[in-house]
Parts: structure tokens; sequence; C-alpha cells
């Protein structure tokens, strides 16, 4: 008898980069599981007030003219975070969507980074469980036990078939006296400090002086992202 969770949710982040300090969320999907069977859906475009290197938009198809009407992270992470409640989270390489989103709850001042988080990572269970030829990729599973993948790199089709390759794995490789658990989900989230009034001001007149035209919010970034974003800036005008 095959005794897979009845109950969590499927998660999957498209971000801007690979860290949770200095890249942001640009897209979020989750997959609601009651009883066995989906039951909702979560799916969000994310401004993240930052350049989206081209490599990402490649990847994804999420460019900065997609995002600039969207909402900031912090407008739309309560209710997100209500979304997810304290049900078990599945994710492929979870652990690495799990730091974004505790950082941003962390910077946005939400509660829900201190509590405590289990989840399920189907990253883990097929390197683990696998034999070692078989690529661990998302897609190339997804291939592997005849999953349908239609947009992969977007956000709540990856976490569609992330929840279809959690119920796959446990097919395989669950028994009656094994079954995959949840484990502790830690991360600890990395302090930020505001920009000064002198930095911002800097920031300003670089913005005024070469590039009036740019979009993002200076005034909702950390002092590094603004140092980022002046050293981007000036990087950009050189180049021209």
């Amino acid at each position: 008898m095959i005794r897979m969770l009845e109950e969590y949710v499927a998660i999957d982040l498209e971000m801007t980069g690979l860290s949770s300090f200095h890249d942001k969320i640009i897209e979020i999907g989750a997959v609601k599981v009651r009883g066995g069977r989906v039951t909702d859906t979560y799916e969000a475009l994310v401004n993240p007030n930052m350049n989206i290197p081209d490599k990402i938009i490649a990847i994804t198809g999420i460019s900065g003219d997609m995002v600039q009407d969207e909402p900031y992270i912090g407008d739309i992470l309560q209710d997100f975070l209500h979304f997810l409640g304290d049900n078990i989270l599945i994710g492929h390489n979870l652990k690495f969507d799990f730091s974004f989103l505790v950082q941003a709850a962390y910077e946005g001042g939400e509660e829900w980074f201190r509590q405590q988080h289990y989840g399920i990572d189907t990253l883990k269970i097929a390197r683990k469980y696998m034999e070692a030829e078989v690529s661990k990729k998302l897609e190339d599973l997804c291939n592997y036990y005849h999953i349908e993948d239609e947009h992969h790199h977007r956000a709540l089709n990856d976490a569609k078939i992330t929840e279809k390759l959690y119920r796959s794995l446990c097919l395989a490789f669950e028994t009656e006296q094994f079954q995959l658990k949840p484990e502790l989900l830690v991360y600890k989230p990395k302090k930020e400090r505001p920009p000064s009034k002198k930095e911002i001001q800097r920031v300003e007149r670089i913005i005024e002086e070469r590039n009036p035209d740019r979009r993002e919010d200076i005034y909702r970034m950390s002092q590094s992202e603004l140092s980022r974003y002046a050293d981007f800036l000036l990087s950009q005008r050189k180049s021209l």
C-alpha cells in the first residue's frame, strides 16, 4: 500500500539568479493538494525591481516588460504565505526556492520566516533512489515518467509537474514499510541595511544625468541593491 501524503502544496519560483540575497523572485507558482486531489492553484508574476539578465529571459521567457506593471513581492507575499499556510511543501530542489521565500519574508517583516516548515524535495529523492545514469533535471524526469511538460521554466507549470513527479516517485519507491517523509527546511536569512539619504541622492543624480527613463523604484532597494544598481547604470553608460 502506497502511503503518499494526502495534503501538501507543491511550489516553484522563477528568479533573476541563484543568490537568495542578491537576486529576486520574478514568478510564483503553487499547487494545493487536499485528499490527494489538486484543489487550488496560485500564480503571479512579480516585479523584481531590478534588471532581469538576458540568460534568465532566455530560460524563462519572462522579460522586464512583462513584469514592469506587476506587483512587487512585498505586495503579494502575505497573500501567498497565507495560501501556503502550515502545509508540507513539495519542490524540485526545494531548499533553493525555500531560501528565496524565507529571505523575502524576512525582508518583508513576515513572521513566516521564524516558523518551522517541512518539505519533500523531489530532486533529493531522485538523486538518492534512481539510477545514476538517469538525469535528475525536472524536465528529464518528466520525460522518464511520461509527465506532460507544457511550459517549462514557468512557475505554475513547474509546480504542477513537480506535484505529478512526487506521485510518480511515491509509486516507484514507497512500500508498506517505507515512506518518503518530510524533512525540516532550514535557511537563515541574511540581514540587510537600508541605504542612507546620501546614497539615495547619489543614485538619483546618476539616473537624472545618464538614464532618466529607468523604471526601477530605488526607494524600495536595500543598500547593497542600490549600490549594484548604480554600478549597473554606470556600466550601461560606458558601453554606449
